[in-house]
């Protein structure tokens, strides 16, 4: 910064300081912001390039290369270092929240793809469904119009009478007219009760004819 050496002095204080290097928690990154990449652009190569670069003076031009090459420059090589090593720290430490981290976040990732496939396979079977219905009713419709064909073509159908009554509440009359006459129970055969049984004949063997004797005799 040839022209500005209050601040090229300023940043090197800063680098210098321990407050520089430690600072916040964060002190890393804000150095590397604040100290190195500033201080990557000063390469001696690009210093004439400077609008200021003519026009400075010539001792303060070369304390300031010299002070870059003497302090600037490894002073950033030491915080590249210290970066690097916070670096692998903070590395280290990722990678062990990230094995803590690995099982929970792949049993959620399960978990919505379960979700996922279940309400899918539920929008399936519900598409199916209204399909399924939309082509049982186009068959109706294409049944109904056949037999409205049938019926035009060859006349209506007779009437079919109904299985239940005519009037609600009345029952439908018996089709049998006729009366069905009791049948008289059949006893068994036998003598009738208070009724005394006839006897046989009795024969009387004196009174043969003498006809029949006399043959009998001869």
């Amino acid at each position: 910064f040839y022209g500005h050496g209050d601040e090229a002095r300023r940043l090197l204080r800063e680098l210098g300081s321990p407050e520089g290097a430690q600072g916040s928690p964060r002190a890393p990154q804000s150095v590397l912001t604040r100290g190195f990449c500033p201080l990557s652009r000063l390469f001696i190569e690009k210093l004439p390039q400077h609008r200021d670069y003519k026009s400075a003076v010539i001792p303060e031009k070369r304390e300031t290369v010299k002070q870059l090459k003497e302090v600037a420059f490894p002073k950033a090589e030491e915080l590249k270092e210290e970066l690097l090593k916070r670096y692998a720290q903070d590395y280290a430490k990722y990678k062990e929240q990230e094995v803590s981290w690995v099982a929970p976040m792949a049993l959620q990732q399960q978990l919505e793809e379960e979700k996922t496939r279940v309400a899918l396979m539920k929008q399936q079977q519900a598409e199916q469904e209204q399909f399924h219905a939309f082509e049982e009713m186009i068959r109706q419709q294409e049944l109904e119009k056949e037999r409205l064909r049938i019926v035009q073509e060859f006349g209506k159908p007779e009437p079919q009478a109904e299985d239940g009554p005519l009037i609600p509440g009345v029952e439908k009359p018996p089709t049998d007219v006729t009366p069905k006459v009791p049948a008289s129970p059949v006893h068994p055969a036998g003598p009738a009760a208070g009724t005394v049984p006839s006897k046989p004949p009795v024969v009387d063997r004196s009174l043969k004819p003498s006809a029949l004797g006399s043959t009998e005799n001869s």
